[in-house]
């Protein structure tokens, strides 16, 4: 690739003889055209969203106003998408919203290269920015417009909505970002094709395109029980204000305040200390005590966090009652998804009068599917440990087993809800093992002493002898490769690469497992819209595939849960439950 970006070409359409040229530079072979746009936020479906559109290639590019050359930009863009040219984007998702929305045609999905998804299977320890893609291959170069840009607007006190369109800084910034765009298309495209990552770019472009549509139906809110929830919080929230007052804590969210009324008015005295000699205050913390002050502070600061991240994002950001998250197909270095505005992926488990706001199309009805112990199942699969494998073979529940065979407790008993303490330790230590925690870790999570997670550890390792034997010979891999290759990596079943920071190398048994995962989860619900169910699903949150249907109809839910299900890749079955249909996502969470 060419390092120098000194001799590009950047133009700005503003005469019919220039816009002639650009169409004619348009139609120039080349091996791939890349596509941007400068908007005036993030919220692609407000309109008059779309500033600038620049297309442009390895050597340089053209700005076009949207305002002004709106039949021009349709032209160009009916040529790329007919002439079926490869379309490198950066962040695709965002720009194909933007032209979409300008009801411009948008390239096919097929036939586009999205070069985060490239740099993230390259190089998944690392950011995908754009700019810092071009700092790290670039220099300075690559980044002396974003900053040039950036002073301009401080200085003229502009916004990415004020700042007019035929501003140098402006115009020519965009247009070196397909310039930027282009070049790794074309260089990280090769690596990843030698590193035989086809496929994994294949499968990762097909659930973005799954996404890109996923978020364009967004997510439809009950507006009235949303306020009404409000306002009960609301009151809720003004009752524990009183009550705190009374115990001395004007402001809740002063740590200094609840300190104080913690130790003068219950006598607490603090056991554990920041690195700073400040007694802890989290929220383990608060939970872990007998206190009457501390719950009443739970419970106001999570009202108020619940009500400004959802219910008033719900109510506030909603149009005609449907708001539009955003889906990061590729969120962690494991290739993991998250959902955010609003941050779905972080909602408390258990709680469901959030979830109750969200609700089917109507006529529809909601089904979810998820899958049962994934991560545990790959690691048995992964482990080829016996007594795992025979776990996951025979349909016990993991943590029962685990729990009646360390402790030597019934296993019917276990599961009937009984020792409830032993199973929460078996299932806190088999998750710690696969997110890489030690014993004191574990055991601050799990709130037992230290020498108790020792010991079920020592037993388990004993009984279950595969697991610790696959973690150590990820970790020799791992170090072989550091040495041989000079990266710590391992692959996924399904061909992709994950590599760690070389004094991270203990990772990698966490990457291996959720590699997998997500790799199982992602083909599956490519495969769910190859069968025509791509358009069924509401939203993806974790390990769990949201999904609406007509009223009546159990045949489909059914089918779903059994694509989504393998039994092929792994040595264990990986098995999905369902549940459903309910009239709101909150109806299964007990809401």
């Amino acid at each position: 690739m060419n390092n120098d970006l000194s001799n590009v070409t950047m133009n700005l359409v503003e005469t019919l003889e220039e816009a002639q040229e650009f169409l004619n530079w348009l139609q120039q072979r080349r091996p791939l055209i890349a596509i941007d746009t400068e908007s005036t936020g993030l919220s692609w479906w407000e309109p008059r969203f779309v500033r600038l559109i620049q297309f442009g290639d390895e050597l340089g590019g053209w700005a076009l106003s949207a305002d002004g050359w709106g039949a021009v930009i349709e032209q160009a863009c009916k040529y790329v998408a007919n002439a079926g040219i490869p379309v490198a984007m950066q962040n695709a998702k965002f720009d194909m919203h933007a032209m979409e929305c300008m009801g411009w045609t948008t390239p096919a999905w097929a036939s586009i290269i999205d070069t985060k998804i490239l740099d993230h299977l390259c190089y998944p320890i690392r950011s995908h920015g754009l700019k810092q893609m071009g700092k790290r291959r670039f220099g300075e170069a690559a980044v002396v417009g974003d900053r040039m840009l950036k002073h301009f607007m401080n200085q003229h006190n502009l916004t990415w909505d004020t700042i007019p369109v035929d501003t140098e800084v402006y115009w020519a910034y965009g247009v070196m970002d397909t310039v930027l765009t282009a070049r790794f298309a074309m260089e990280l495209g090769a690596e990843v094709r030698e590193r035989g990552m086809l496929p994994a770019f294949e499968r990762e472009s097909a659930i973005q395109a799954i996404a890109f549509r996923m978020e364009k139906r967004g997510l439809n809110i009950d507006l009235p029980y949303t306020q009404r929830l409000k306002d009960e919080w609301r009151d809720e929230m003004c009752s524990l204000k009183i009550q705190l007052d009374e115990w001395g804590v004007a402001n809740p969210n002063s740590k200094a305040e609840v300190l104080k009324a913690l130790k003068v008015r219950e006598g607490w005295d603090p056991e554990a200390f920041t690195m700073t000699g400040e007694p802890k205050l989290d929220k383990n913390v608060l939970e872990g005590m007998d206190s009457r002050i501390a719950p009443l502070v739970i419970r106001y600061k999570r009202l108020v966090k619940w009500t400004g991240s959802y219910l008033n994002h719900f109510l506030d950001e909603s149009v005609d009652g449907v708001v539009f998250p955003s889906i990061n197909t590729m969120a962690a270095r494991t290739g993991r998804m998250s959902v955010s505005n609003p941050g779905l992926q972080t909602l408390p488990s258990k709680e469901g009068s959030i979830r109750k706001c969200i609700v089917p199309d109507e006529g529809k009805v909601l089904h979810a599917v998820d899958y049962e112990a994934m991560e545990l199942r790959v690691m048995a699969s992964m482990s080829n440990d016996p007594g795992l494998l025979q776990v996951f073979r025979e349909g016990l529940d993991p943590h029962s087993y685990v729990a009646s065979v360390v402790y030597g407790l019934p296993y019917e008993e276990l599961v009937a809800g009984q020792h409830k303490a032993q199973r929460g330790t078996a299932k806190n230590t088999q998750f710690a093992r696969i997110y890489g925690a030690g014993a004191e870790t574990i055991a601050s999570t799990a709130g037992v002493p230290v020498h108790q997670i020792e010991e079920f550890m020592n037993i388990y390792d004993l009984r279950f002898p595969g697991v610790s034997k696959f973690m150590k010979e990820v970790e020799r891999d791992g170090n072989t490769r550091l040495q041989l290759e000079g990266q710590p990596y391992v692959t996924t079943q399904y061909g992709r690469w994950l590599n760690v920071e070389p004094d991270s190398i203990f990772k990698l048994v966490n990457y291996a497992i959720q590699g997998a995962c997500a790799d199982l989860f992602k083909d599956r619900q490519v495969l769910l819209d190859k069968m025509g169910y791509g358009d069924n699903l509401v939203m993806w949150i974790h390990d769990e595939a949201l999904l609406q249907f007509d009223e009546g109809d159990e045949d489909s839910p059914r089918e779903v849960a059994s694509i989504m299900e393998d039994h092929e890749m792994f040595n264990v079955p990986m098995t999905t439950s369902r549940e459903g249909p309910f009239k709101s996502w909150g109806e299964p969470y007990g809401a």
